[in-house]
């Protein structure tokens, strides 16, 4: 991890604004919604984390192959890949630069033990072993990532806050969001003076009310999460595309015209 966080590439390049995001996400989101294509990356996201609890991966390497699955899908869209290729790829990624060396193969297994209800996964480990070039050159070979932990942890003391409650804070932070996450609010407001320990952080609270807000959205969309419909929701960001103009229709329907008049002249 970076000693510091303003000076790594995290803070330089991957600091991103909500023009640059919306971009990454138009093509997919002329199929579904932004709550449907939330829930997919959740779904996502809990599969990493699944196979992370499998293999007995520290937080951090969950953590990081999250944060690499996230980037990838900041300059591609989920309907021009297929996101197991990528989540199994992060996983590996991720295992290496966290010095956690995992064998491609195990990872390959129990992502195929994770999707084997869902699709399967049909990759070997020269694919995977492919696809990681691809990711490296789409995450511009920045690959170390600051984790807010050990800034948890020291709000966390100074707030006086429970262990289980930074725990959960640290979960929140991997995932997005989690449905335990607003129990970390209650210790501290009744310890301190809230106000004051706002000020003495130094920073902007436009910026805290925007992320507040983004969490909040969050946790909306994770009320009606069910992981029974997600498969539905991978199938409807992935149906085939429908020509949408008059020459668009007349492109796809050139070959089949084409081929008829070959037929006809034998």
């Amino acid at each position: 991890m970076a000693a510091n966080f303003w000076t790594s590439s995290h803070a330089t390049h991957w600091i991103l604004d909500r023009r640059r995001l919306e971009e990454a996400m138009k093509e997919d989101l002329e199929y579904v919604d932004i709550a449907t294509l939330t829930k997919i990356k959740m779904w996502y996201y809990n599969i990493i984390g699944k196979i992370g609890k499998r293999l007995q991966f520290r937080q951090q390497v969950v953590a990081t192959a999250i944060v690499y699955f996230k980037r990838f899908y900041t300059k591609n869209s989920m309907r021009s890949t297929d996101p197991s290729l990528v989540a199994a790829t992060c996983i590996y990624l991720a295992c290496k630069i966290e010095e956690c060396p995992q064998h491609i193969k195990h990872i390959i297994t129990e992502m195929k033990n994770a999707l084997a209800n869902h699709g399967g996964f049909d990759y070997d480990t020269s694919k995977v072993a492919e696809f990681e070039f691809y990711l490296l050159e789409e995450l511009e070979f920045y690959l170390i990532v600051y984790h807010p932990y050990r800034d948890l942890t020291i709000i966390a003391k100074n707030l006086k806050l429970e262990e289980s409650n930074l725990q959960t804070a640290c979960m929140a932070t991997k995932k997005g969001v989690h449905h335990n996450a607003p129990q970390i609010e209650g210790h501290g407001i009744n310890n301190r003076n809230m106000v004051q320990w706002f000020a003495d952080l130094n920073v902007e609270i436009e910026e805290i009310i925007e992320i507040t807000q983004e969490i909040l959205s969050l946790y909306s969309i994770w009320k009606d999460y069910s992981e029974e419909s997600i498969p539905a929701m991978i199938q409807s960001l992935k149906r085939p595309s429908r020509p949408t103009t008059p020459q668009q229709l007349q492109q796809q329907l050139l070959p089949q015209q084409q081929q008829q008049q070959q037929q006809q002249q034998q």
